[in-house]
């Protein structure tokens, strides 16, 4: 199992400060959720967990080891990303996309194994994509490269999911499905589900625990209930959001 820590965590961008010495851990089989208003950190904060960016401060710890200390393919077994934005850079079918996360496990370059083969296509069913498997990604909606790039991070199969947005382009029955997955995930294969979310009553629905990120670089953090109070919601919607929100 595979355990990440936050060590007095301080990070900038230019003159404003996203996180100031923040401390946490987060357990195998936990689901956090991040919540906070627009360009508040959100991103950054995922970026630095996964090692994307260094922090100005302080550490980030893969199971007691520095972050910065693992290498790009070890990291990658453990920590997945899933960015805001899904973009495919190169023409590929569907299944040669989603072969993309077995890249940390291969000794050469797209080592076709059979049991990666299998993992591949177990993914792409459950992001119900397999009639999908020979079209190439420049066909695809929105929504189906949104299920494709999480088709990927589940072949990948690391220990902790850092999702950003992971419902954007999502209509809503894939939605339900999609957080009903990972909740899966960590439920009964003890994988740590961070993930930014928008949706106050997602939030509450699939969530344990919540980080409320502020413009002052403080990251308050409890149970969901205690998160989604008015009190801490307050700090980052007007009243009249709060409003139609209740």
């Amino acid at each position: 199992m595979t355990e990440i820590r936050v060590e007095n965590l301080t990070i900038t961008i230019g003159k404003q400060k996203i996180v100031d010495k923040f401390n946490l851990t987060f357990k195998p089989g936990e689901i956090w959720g991040i919540l906070g208003a627009n360009g508040v950190g959100k991103t950054t904060l995922l970026h630095t967990l996964t090692g994307l960016r260094a922090p100005d401060n302080g550490k980030v710890l893969l199971n007691e080891i520095n972050l910065k200390n693992v290498n790009a393919k070890k990291r990658a077994q453990k920590i997945g990303l899933l960015a805001q934005d899904t973009e495919f850079s190169f023409p590929s079918t569907v299944f040669e996309t989603a072969m993309i996360g077995r890249y940390p496990y291969a000794k050469k370059w797209f080592g076709e194994l059979r049991e990666d083969i299998e993992l591949i296509n177990q993914a792409l069913a459950t992001m119900c994509l397999t009639d999908f498997i020979h079209r190439s990604v420049g066909t695809l909606s929105g929504g189906e490269k949104r299920r494709l790039a999480l088709a990927t991070l589940l072949t990948q199969d690391p220990d902790i999911y850092l999702l950003d947005e992971p419902t954007n382009h999502l209509d809503l029955s894939q939605k339900i499905r999609t957080l009903s997955l990972l909740q899966q995930l960590a439920r009964e294969r003890h994988k740590t589900i961070i993930m930014v979310l928008h949706d106050i009553h997602l939030l509450r629905a699939f969530c344990e625990r919540v980080i409320v990120m502020d413009f002052d670089g403080r990251c308050d953090y409890g149970d969901v209930a205690r998160m989604l109070s008015a009190e801490h919601l307050s700090q980052i919607f007007p009243v009249e959001t709060l409003q139609f929100l209740s």
